[in-house]
């Protein structure tokens, strides 16, 4: 038996979700249902908000193969949204227990679920974890100096370590820049002047986001990749391209000073 999947789509656009469920649950019952095949349907289901046969049809999937991840973390946050903490955690630790290098959203998820739990060494613990592997380092540096603040440790306690693994990513995106540019033809030096324009933003915006932990701090990091991906890519294509270089990262600094005013 197949899931028509086209049947169901239109079902569902159409409002149809009594008679969607049921097309759903028929495939549920039958015997030799595919995990793949069911994870679509779960996501379908969880695209127009129907929570409740997203979460039976997810838990079916493990059913089927009881270290799936993908369904497992969906489980997780589902479980952590609705209240069931400890559930979550659960689900998290099955995908840690089964994978030799889990990605960064497993131990953010235990970090969520035991930090409502009130296990806040231990939500500390996952975040750093996770920030050891994650792009979004800023942000958990911000989160992970709350939940400090919350045990009355100093905030900045073991920061040295952190922005040194941040500092660490900065050079490999600066390495991967100058390739490009070098790729490119651009002289050294200005190669040089577009690079360390963007250490100098990325330098204060780490700062402003480890200091004040402010959400806009965080935020610039993301402004300067994109700044950084968009000098290398103007410069290749335009000999004029260091003026609109220039400009954003003119622009980057406008961004910064605005996420901290």
């Amino acid at each position: 038996m197949k899931l028509d999947f086209e049947n169901l789509t239109q079902l569902l656009d159409s409002g149809k979700t009594i008679e969607a469920t049921k097309l759903l649950r028929t495939y549920l019952a039958y015997p030799e249902r595919e995990s793949g095949t069911l994870f679509y349907a779960a996501e379908l289901f969880m695209q127009f908000r129907l929570e409740d046969i997203a979460e039976l049809t997810y838990r079916a999937i493990i059913e089927i193969d009881s270290t799936n991840a993908p369904a497992l973390g969906r489980l997780g946050d589902l479980s952590q949204k609705r209240g069931r903490s400890q559930e979550a955690v659960n689900f998290f630790q099955t995908i840690l227990d089964s994978q030799q290098s889990p990605e960064s959203w497993v131990f953010i998820g235990l970090g969520n679920a035991y930090e409502t739990l009130g296990k806040i060494e231990l939500a500390i613990s996952f975040f750093k974890k996770a920030m050891a592997i994650s792009k979004d380092q800023p942000g958990l540096l911000v989160r992970i100096r709350q939940l400090k603040q919350q045990l009355g440790i100093d905030a900045y306690d073991g920061y040295g370590e952190q922005m040194s693994s941040i500092n660490h990513t900065l050079q490999e995106e600066v390495a991967v820049a100058i390739g490009h540019l070098d790729v490119a033809g651009s002289s050294p030096l200005v190669s040089e002047a577009v690079v360390v324009g963007v250490i100098v933003i990325a330098g204060v915006a780490v700062g402003v986001a480890v200091v004040t932990g402010t959400v806009g701090g965080a935020a610039v990091i993301v402004a300067v990749d994109a700044a950084l991906d968009t000098c290398v890519a103007v410069i290749i294509t335009a000999a004029a391209g260091v003026n609109a270089c220039v400009a954003r990262i003119v622009a980057g600094v406008a961004v910064m000073v605005a996420g901290v005013a």
